[in-house]
């Protein structure tokens, strides 16, 4: 009908696609470059068509174009969402006025108004085109540092491959006299003060120029200059422009340490690139000299270029049975990230070359707390409970809290995007049981570096929680001297010494370059002696030629050493004193706990199965009846060789039952049958006998001191058992009593042994 009513049909077939070109064109601009008439019904279905189609283009091709502007001030508007948010941190956080400026100058020197993810960029590209890129990126340092001028492009390329942008506010000291110098620094913009140690300005050092070289070339001399900035200013620190080998940086990073797992990936990483590790500590009981053990280890991280983060755990802090209270979670971090900086400070190590984390700034995240739900459908609970054995306290009723620690601390490794965990010996479990179950969700499995535990003071691991096993990094001279005279450090003991692990895994490494660890003696006494290495120290100590009494003196005079920057750091600040006590505040005198056998739970029991233990031929198994609703409890008993398995079947029993359970040959036993034990002339052994109308369950109590109710768990560090199973014995009269008191049923019945008679209880 159209063709007719417009007369194209007398047109040829180009007229007509033509018309029909510009009819569609009009109605895709939604407006109308040829008027055409119609009386046709098709004509009108043609023309509405053309017309929405018209209009669904005209939309369509809207859409685009603001997508396209969008996605070009993306990058800006993000850019301003990151600001925005780091002037909400600083508002939350009440940072000093110095320190906010420090944080917006740098957010905009670093994003130049425009966010981009350079890190993810970078990882895309050649080692070769990063390279290219890097000095481009860098060639306003290149035009004006008129030293880079005469240097190759390779060479320049190394030199911005270990240049670091730091940025500086006016009088911010960028350095100190009398401090070891390990970088030197090149001005891209601002002007910096050189001052001798006695407060006379030397010079003033401005764009292009370059100062601290001298720490390069001595690296073992100290400065004799400060460096303190006169304005703002950027500059590029360079700290080692020697760069190590993949072997030189892996003996740094593995030297004392105890153990390590993921060893070729470590060396495949080391020979691409640096690495990227973390170390984490919870925030719970107060740092002790032990810190310094990690922290030494953080100095030789640094030392083969890996970059450390330092993670403040607050959150496994509580976690961990509450070890740190929710009210004072915030305080102890606040006091763990200003004393472990003291301590990275008083060794020399920069604190620009690390990065510091406090876990609740991400693992509170949405994706954070998807991937602990994540994990918490793939991890059973025996393997989450074996997995925190030797880091979370152990409990009698362990709380869910503990059994998620092992998961968030593993999903810590892919969150802080690293190649490598840190940590003791004691975090073993926890490290294999990260690389057991982060590859079930997909994420990478990482390399774990783990240092030895140092003995505390009194020979056991060292704690915050045990007063006499530390020495507080507050510790005044006088009390580190007392602490140590009471230190064990048994003559020619090598192995379980405290005071000689921390020489060997503190001292000998920060000791520099040509310096000997020194003891100073009397001529009485043999004179001063110097030890090159730590085995020579030890070869010394274990063949005696050194006395306790010396090796403490002389460690004492390193502590001092270590701690006098820390101490004066605390005391000239008054607020630091204060969060201190907030942190810690003085705990209610401990109600002295008074040792009488009422503290022990002993159960008459009833034997109802017994086997032989698999895989230890003087051992029983037995399943044991002592009244719980719960059932029989397991309990093994070194009985093989004195009592046969046909006499323990269905036997009558006496059980201490509150010991804390321990695992026998991989069998946990929880509790002890009570037996009647003498060694000489020839080693025998009875269980001992309840009266013949007990039951299982009936409780044991020595005459005279029914007041009072057993422990729940036996404390072993306490050692309550063997102090009062001292006093525990089979009198002459053949029953079982404590100190000269019997030992009774609830019924009034007495415990007694088969034949022996005036021997131990064990």
């Amino acid at each position: 009908m159209f063709l007719f009513t417009t007369g194209l049909y007398k047109k040829s077939d180009f007229d007509i696609y033509l018309t029909y070109y510009h009819i569609g064109m009009s109605n895709f601009f939604a407006s109308s470059f040829i008027e055409f008439h119609s009386l046709g019904k098709s004509d009108t279905i043609i023309r509405c068509i053309l017309l929405l189609f018209g209009k669904g283009c005209t939309i369509y091709f809207m859409v685009i174009v603001l997508q396209l502007v969008q996605s070009a001030a993306e990058p800006e508007l993000k850019y301003q969402r990151i600001m925005h948010q780091v002037k909400e941190y600083i508002h939350e956080k009440k940072l000093p006025e110095n320190l906010k400026k420090k944080l917006i100058a740098y957010y905009e020197y670093r994003f130049q108004g425009s966010y981009f993810k350079e890190n993810a960029i970078s990882r895309t590209l050649s080692n070769h085109l990063n390279q290219e890129i890097m000095i481009h990126g860098s060639r306003g340092l290149v035009d004006i540092a008129t030293i880079l001028h005469s240097l190759p492009r390779g060479i320049i390329g190394n030199l911005m491959g270990i240049l670091k942008p730091v940025i500086y506010l006016n009088e911010d000291i960028i350095y100190k006299s009398k401090t070891d110098g390990d970088c030197m620094f090149f001005i891209v913009s601002g002007t910096v003060a050189l001052i001798t140690f006695n407060g006379k300005e030397i010079c003033h050092e401005k764009d292009g120029s370059y100062f601290g070289e001298a720490a390069l070339i001595y690296p073992d001399r100290r400065r004799l200059e400060s460096a303190i900035a006169l304005e703002f200013r950027i500059l590029f620190r360079a700290t080692n422009m020697v760069e190590l080998k993949w072997e030189e940086k892996y003996e740094f990073i593995t030297r004392n340490l105890a153990e390590w797992l993921g060893d070729e990936k470590l060396k495949s990483i080391l020979k691409q690139r640096d690495l990227k590790l973390y170390w984490g500590t919870a925030t719970t009981g107060k740092p002790h000299i032990g810190y310094f053990t990690p922290i030494s280890k953080i100095a030789d991280f640094l030392k083969s270029g890996a970059e450390v983060t330092v993670l403040f755990a607050d959150l496994h802090a509580y976690l961990d049975n509450m070890k740190a209270p929710w009210e004072l979670l915030e305080l102890r971090t606040q006091y763990y990230e200003i004393i472990i900086k003291a301590m990275l400070r008083s060794i020399d190590v920069p604190l620009e070359k690390l990065k510091f984390v406090k876990g609740t700034d991400y693992q509170l995240s949405k994706e954070y707390t998807l991937d602990v739900y994540r994990l918490s459908s793939v991890v059973t609970e025996h393997d989450a409970k074996k997995a925190g054995a030797e880091v979370v306290k152990q409990v009698a009723n362990p709380l869910l809290s503990g059994l998620l620690y092992p998961g968030l601390q593993a999903l810590d490794e892919h969150y802080l995007e690293v190649d490598a965990q840190f940590g003791g010996l004691d975090q073993r479990k926890i490290f294999t049981f990260s690389e057991k179950y982060l590859p079930l969700l997909g994420y990478e499995k990482r390399i774990h570096l783990m240092n030895p535990m140092i003995p505390g003071l009194a020979g056991s691991k060292m704690s915050s929680s045990e007063e006499d096993s530390k020495i507080d990094l507050l510790d005044n001279a006088a009390v580190i001297k007392k602490k140590l005279k009471k230190a064990f450090c048994e003559p020619g003991n090598v192995n379980d010494n405290g005071v000689l692990s921390f020489a060997k895994h503190v001292i000998y490494p920060l000791l520099k370059e040509g310096e000997t660890f020194n003891i100073q003696r009397t001529a009485e006494f043999g004179g001063d002696i110097s030890f090159d290495t730590f085995e020579d120290l030890e070869n010394a100590f274990a063949k005696e030629e050194i006395h306790p009494g010396d090796l403490k003196s002389a460690v004492e005079v390193y502590i001092n050493r270590l701690l006098d920057p820390i101490r004066k750091e605390f005391e000239a600040d008054p607020k630091l004193k204060s969060l201190l006590s907030k942190a810690y505040p003085p705990q209610k005198p401990k109600v002295v706990e008074e040792l009488t056998p009422a503290r022990l739970d002993i159960r008459v029991g009833k034997i109802v199965e017994v086997s032989k233990h698999p895989d230890a031929d003087s051992l029983y198994i037995e399943k044991i009846d002592i009244g719980e609703a719960s059932g029989p409890r397991t309990i093994i008993s070194g009985l093989v060789n004195y009592v046969p398995i046909e006499e323990m079947q269905d036997r009558m029993v006496v059980i201490l039952a509150n010991l804390k359970p321990a695992n026998l040959r991989g069998v946990q036993s929880h509790g002890m049958v009570l037996c009647a034990s003498v060694d000489e002339p020839v080693r025998r052994v009875e269980p001992l006998r309840p009266p013949l109308d007990s039951k299982p369950g009936e409780k044991v109590i020595v005459d005279g001191y029914e007041d009072g109710s057993p422990d729940d768990v036996l404390n072993p560090k306490k050692k309550v058992w063997e102090k009062l199973q001292v006093d525990l014995v089979v009198n002459g009269s053949g029953e079982a009593s404590w100190s000269g008191n019997v030992l009774l049923t609830a019924s009034g019945g007495k415990l007694t042994a088969d034949s022996l008679k005036n021997v131990a209880i064990k």
